[in-house]
C-alpha cells in the first residue's frame, strides 16, 4: 500500500518536473505573455488617470 503511494508521488512529481522543464526550456511563458500584452495594453491605456502628482503621493523636494 506504502509502495503504491509512493509510485504515484514519485510519478506526480517527475511528470510535474518534465512539463516545468519544457515550459523553461522552449521559453513558452514568455511567448503566452507575448501574446496577452496587447489586450492588457488596450485594457490600461483605455483607463482614466490623474496627472502624475496630482494624488499628492509624490512630493516635492525643499531646498
Amino acid at each position: 500500500m506504502i509502495f503504491r503511494i509512493l509510485r504515484g508521488v514519485m510519478f506526480a512529481a517527475a511528470a510535474f518536473f518534465i512539463v516545468t522543464f519544457v515550459i523553461y526550456f522552449l521559453n513558452l511563458d514568455m511567448k503566452v505573455v507575448a501574446k496577452i500584452m496587447p489586450i492588457i495594453e488596450k485594457h490600461y491605456d483605455a483607463r482614466h488617470r490623474e496627472p502624475f502628482g496630482a494624488s499628492g503621493l509624490v512630493q516635492e523636494k525643499s531646498l
